[in-house]
Protein backbone atom coordinates (compact mmCIF):
# COMPACT_ATOMS: atom_id res chain seq x y z
CA UNK A 1 0.00 0.00 0.00
CA UNK A 2 1.25 3.34 -1.57
CA UNK A 3 1.41 6.17 1.49
CA UNK A 4 -0.73 9.04 1.15
CA UNK A 5 -3.65 7.18 -1.73
CA UNK A 6 -5.49 10.51 -1.23
CA UNK A 7 -3.16 12.73 -3.01
CA UNK A 8 -3.01 10.79 -6.16
CA UNK A 9 -4.37 13.77 -8.87
CA UNK A 10 -3.30 16.56 -6.34
CA UNK A 11 -2.16 19.79 -8.33
CA UNK A 12 -0.30 22.72 -6.96
CA UNK A 13 -3.07 25.03 -8.31
CA UNK A 14 -5.39 22.85 -5.30
CA UNK A 15 -2.83 24.08 -2.82
CA UNK A 16 -4.97 27.84 -1.92
CA UNK A 17 -7.94 26.02 -1.45
CA UNK A 18 -6.56 23.13 0.89
CA UNK A 19 -4.96 25.87 2.96
CA UNK A 20 -8.31 27.41 3.35
CA UNK A 21 -9.63 24.33 3.92
CA UNK A 22 -7.43 23.11 6.32
CA UNK A 23 -8.09 25.93 8.66
CA UNK A 24 -11.29 26.26 8.36
CA UNK A 25 -11.07 22.45 9.22
CA UNK A 26 -8.86 23.17 12.37
CA UNK A 27 -10.90 26.29 13.69
CA UNK A 28 -13.99 24.02 14.31
CA UNK A 29 -12.86 20.79 14.76
CA UNK A 30 -10.06 21.29 16.84
CA UNK A 31 -12.29 22.65 19.71
CA UNK A 32 -14.92 20.13 19.02
CA UNK A 33 -12.77 17.26 19.93
CA UNK A 34 -11.67 18.92 23.32
CA UNK A 35 -15.01 19.78 24.32
CA UNK A 36 -15.27 15.91 23.31
CA UNK A 37 -12.72 14.66 25.43
CA UNK A 38 -14.01 16.59 27.88
CA UNK A 39 -17.99 15.61 27.67
CA UNK A 40 -15.57 12.08 28.17
CA UNK A 41 -14.17 12.77 31.18
CA UNK A 42 -10.63 12.92 30.09
CA UNK A 43 -7.99 15.69 29.83
CA UNK A 44 -9.22 18.60 26.71
CA UNK A 45 -5.73 17.61 25.07
CA UNK A 46 -6.62 14.04 24.17
CA UNK A 47 -9.23 15.26 22.34
CA UNK A 48 -6.42 17.18 19.94
CA UNK A 49 -4.40 14.78 19.84
CA UNK A 50 -6.95 11.85 18.58
CA UNK A 51 -7.62 14.54 16.09
CA UNK A 52 -3.97 14.87 14.85
CA UNK A 53 -3.31 10.87 15.10
CA UNK A 54 -6.66 9.83 13.22
CA UNK A 55 -5.63 12.94 10.60
CA UNK A 56 -2.14 11.84 10.18
CA UNK A 57 -2.90 8.03 10.23
CA UNK A 58 -5.89 8.34 7.68
CA UNK A 59 -3.55 11.21 5.61
CA UNK A 60 -0.96 8.10 5.12
CA UNK A 61 -3.61 5.40 4.24
CA UNK A 62 -6.42 6.71 3.31
CA UNK A 63 -7.92 6.99 0.14
CA UNK A 64 -10.59 9.98 0.79
CA UNK A 65 -9.20 13.17 0.86
CA UNK A 66 -12.29 14.58 2.06
CA UNK A 67 -12.23 13.07 5.33
CA UNK A 68 -11.63 14.28 9.08
CA UNK A 69 -11.31 11.25 11.77
CA UNK A 70 -11.06 12.36 15.15
CA UNK A 71 -13.57 11.40 18.30
CA UNK A 72 -16.81 11.26 17.61
CA UNK A 73 -18.69 14.19 19.65
CA UNK A 74 -22.44 12.41 18.61
CA UNK A 75 -21.92 9.84 20.85
CA UNK A 76 -20.41 11.33 23.66
CA UNK A 77 -23.76 13.10 25.23
CA UNK A 78 -25.51 9.57 24.74
CA UNK A 79 -22.15 8.28 27.01
CA UNK A 80 -22.32 10.50 29.52
CA UNK A 81 -26.54 10.30 29.89
CA UNK A 82 -25.55 6.21 30.11
CA UNK A 83 -23.21 7.01 32.70
CA UNK A 84 -25.09 9.62 34.81
CA UNK A 85 -28.05 7.23 34.88
CA UNK A 86 -25.92 4.22 36.40
CA UNK A 87 -24.45 6.45 39.07
CA UNK A 88 -27.73 7.93 39.89
CA UNK A 89 -29.20 4.11 40.46
CA UNK A 90 -25.52 3.51 42.26
CA UNK A 91 -24.66 0.70 38.93
CA UNK A 92 -21.27 2.28 39.01
CA UNK A 93 -18.63 0.38 40.09
CA UNK A 94 -16.28 0.94 42.87
CA UNK A 95 -12.71 2.69 42.41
Amino acid sequence: MAAFPALSGWQARDLNGDLIAGVTLAATAIPEQMATARLGGFAPELGFFAFVAGSVAFALFGANRHLSAGADSTITPLFAVGLAMRADHGLMPRV
